[in-house]
């Protein structure tokens, strides 16, 4: 396969494109060569811990007068 089949036109017709043309037509193989190109979806997860109703109950009212209480995340497993 040359490059004239890879790319669909040949080298005159890409030098008669203008700069605009060019990289609507090349647009998808920069996707792939120049990933700052790519739009990186955002992955929010968002947790719900199970809280004991007695914790929360001493947790607000620990926090009504000023103290923090901290809240752990479980221990995962390691994986290997």
């Amino acid at each position: 396969m040359t490059i004239e089949e890879a790319i669909g036109m040949s080298a005159a017709e890409l030098e008669a494109m203008t700069d605009e043309d060019l990289k609507k037509h090349f647009d998808h193989y920069l996707l792939v060569s120049r990933p700052e190109h790519t739009v990186r979806a955002i992955k929010q997860e968002q947790r719900t811990l199970a809280i004991d109703p007695q914790f929360a109950k001493a947790k607000a009212l620990a926090a009504t007068m000023g103290i923090v209480l901290p809240t752990f995340k479980p221990i995962g497993r390691k994986k290997f």
